[in-house]
């Protein structure tokens, strides 16, 4: 049906791209069809077709005030078809939240809950991009995603967009696999580099110590369950992470993504009658086969709801046993088991019930000692990650019309056109920024290190910046009259005459304001 639909041939840059993309194209056709939204939907999801004629209907109807509202839709699991996984979701802590999990939907009290019912939740929802739909005047060429490659690119837009409201309706919704009959694999990487990023974006009060600790536990975590890969591309992830948003937006995402896939291990259960006995083996076939077939929604409830945190003394001092003397009988762990599981355990089978692929985890000391290596690292790199956070929360405003968002549409600034400039600085939200940056309608270039340099100021303690302004063109007498005046402001600021403070004739010539 090619006058319905559109194959857009791009490369691997993830379900992050693969959206931005889409949305860039809705946009540059928005006039042609008379494009009014766009909807992001999985691409391993099932749904009834009905879906769209139910979002046309409340689209069609809606009143002039909620013209740019984002339809949200519900995620129902596979496995049981009747339970909602989620209708709505926030982000705090590091983690997404989810204050109505694991609905059943058979239950007359479950679907007339106050949730369910009332038109403002306490914790303002965002909608996971497994089925969402988003007006085009919100979704524009200066208001795209980051480019996280996958994972958090739906939370964090969409807590960016929030003033805009959002609605869940009954019938709007897919159904998709639970997201933990799998390991996560190589998304552990994206995880955890995309929750600091939305973590340093959304909870610019969230503490440094917190941070930290919360790596550490995650490290130490995926150590006592004998998962090493994970451990290294969480420790990875930091790194790349205190690298800043200048180098998240000039990687090439796809070959960082085949190497990241690279460092993953697990193969088809059957390749482990290589390395267990006939009896190991046996036993853990018939135990993983057991589990797949009593697997229900109370396992899921406990996964959820249990607090890992509430573990035995001599688990936390002998870190969960690695300093005793070890367990030889080997057992299986799937994704949903706590890593406190295999104390004292020698080797551990590590299994995903719906791909049956699985690999055998051994204790290793080297690897504890790798452990501790890296937490120290993580905590010696405190400046590192403080100043990565502020590189995220720096809003550069520029007048409409203005070129640089097009030449540096490659790169991590985030530009903000403006009409009237007080209103645009007084719209944004101070836990979102710690700077906003306003040029001119003149500048039309940036200097090297532009962002590393602001920075640098404002840790020094300097909550106001006149930067330096250089002509370009310095041909005529008007022009070279313009340039001396521009070097004897810029003079002035320099020398630290700071009396003849921010008049208006300075306020929106290239000045950063904390």
């Amino acid at each position: 049906y090619p006058d319905n639909f559109k194959i857009i041939e791009n490369r691997n840059v993830g379900g992050a791209g693969g959206f931005t993309r889409g949305m860039i194209e809705a946009i540059a056709e928005k006039q042609k069809f008379g494009l009014t939204h766009v909807q992001l939907m999985d691409d391993d999801a099932s749904f009834d077709p009905e879906l769209f004629i139910r979002a046309y209907g409340f689209l069609s109807m809606r009143k002039a005030e909620y013209q740019d509202i984002t339809l949200g839709g519900s995620l129902l699991r596979e496995d049981f078809h009747y339970i909602q996984q989620a209708a709505g979701e926030w982000f705090a802590n590091f983690a997404v939240q989810n204050d109505f999990l694991l609905a059943d939907l058979r239950k007359f009290e479950i679907c007339t809950h106050e949730y369910m019912c009332e038109p403002i939740h306490k914790n303002i929802p965002y909608s996971g991009w497994w089925c969402c739909c988003m007006s085009l005047n919100v979704v524009n060429a200066d208001n795209l995603p980051i480019p996280l490659f996958l994972h958090h690119d739906d939370i964090e837009f969409g807590i960016r967009n929030q003033k805009y409201g959002i609605v869940f309706l009954n019938g709007f919704s897919v159904w998709h696999k639970g997201f933990e009959l799998t390991f996560p694999g190589v998304n552990t990487y994206y995880d955890i580099r995309n929750s600091l990023i939305t973590t340093a974006v959304i909870e610019s009060k969230q503490s440094l110590w917190n941070t930290v600790k919360w790596l550490w536990k995650r490290i130490i975590a995926l150590l006592i369950e004998f998962r090493y890969e994970e451990m290294q591309l969480t420790y990875l992830a930091f790194g790349d992470f205190c690298k800043g948003p200048e180098w998240l937006y000039s990687v090439d995402a796809e070959k960082l993504n085949d190497l990241l896939r690279k460092q993953i291990t697990l193969k088809p259960l059957e390749n482990l009658k290589v390395e267990l006995s006939a009896k190991d083996y046996r036993e853990i076939s018939l135990y993983i086969e057991q589990y797949r077939r009593l697997y229900t929604v109370g396992k899921i409830e406990d996964y959820f709801v249990t607090n890992w945190k509430v573990r035995k003394f001599i688990q936390k001092i002998t870190v969960n046993g690695w300093l005793l003397p070890s367990n030889k009988k080997i057992i299986a762990l799937s994704p949903i088991e706590s890593p406190f599981d295999a104390f004292r355990r020698k080797r551990v089978v590590i299994f995903e019930p719906a791909s049956l692929k699985a690999k055998v985890g051994k204790r290793e000391y080297v690897k504890l000692l790798k452990a501790i290596c890296m937490c120290l690292d993580i905590g010696i790199s405190v400046p590192e990650l403080l100043k990565a956070q502020k590189a995220y929360r720096c809003a550069i405003l520029v007048p409409e019309g203005s070129l640089l968002p097009y030449i540096y549409k490659e790169e991590s600034y985030e530009f903000i056109t403006y009409s009237d400039l007080h209103q645009t600085i007084h719209s944004l939200d101070p836990e979102h920024y710690d700077l906003v940056l306003f040029l001119s309608h003149t500048a039309s270039a940036l200097s090297p290190q532009f962002l590393d340099k602001i920075y640098n100021a404002y840790d020094a303690g300097i909550q106001a910046v006149q930067l330096h302004t250089v002509i370009e063109n310095h041909k005529g007498f008007r022009n070279h009259f313009c340039a001396i005046r521009e070097e004897i402001k810029n003079s002035l600021c320099r020398a630290g005459n700071t009396q003849f403070g921010l008049s208006s004739y300075l306020l929106g010539t290239n000045m950063v304001i904390d």
